[in-house]
């Protein structure tokens, strides 16, 4: 049984700490989820970016809103969404603090 012993340690003190290091890891990645989940605060979903820009685009270009659609890129670092008229790529924008910047 000496084997198992290092300066004093036992097996099971190095057991110990796989189990602490693995709650932490786990505390961790479910606070990704937590916060992840609250994006709404920093922002407005991928659902209301495209009616926000789809009425943006409507409002400024005067188009009737008819065969043009609104997808979202996230790009990590910010968000664009693109417009498409006819499937055609017609605008980039980008929302932030609470205003619709074209690209």
């Amino acid at each position: 049984m000496d084997r198992y012993k290092q300066d004093g340690k036992k097996l099971s003190d190095v057991g110990k700490y796989i189990q602490t290091g693995l709650v932490v890891l786990i505390i961790l990645i479910g606070m990704k989820f937590v916060f992840a989940r609250s994006a709404d605060v920093f922002g407005p979903r991928d659902g209301r970016l495209s009616q926000i820009a789809l009425e943006y685009y409507v409002e400024n270009y005067g188009d009737d809103g008819q065969e043009v659609r609104a997808v979202v890129r996230n790009f990590g670092c910010h968000q664009e969404i693109h417009i498409y008229k006819d499937g055609e790529l017609v605008m980039k924008v980008t929302y932030a603090n609470g205003q619709v910047y074209e690209l």
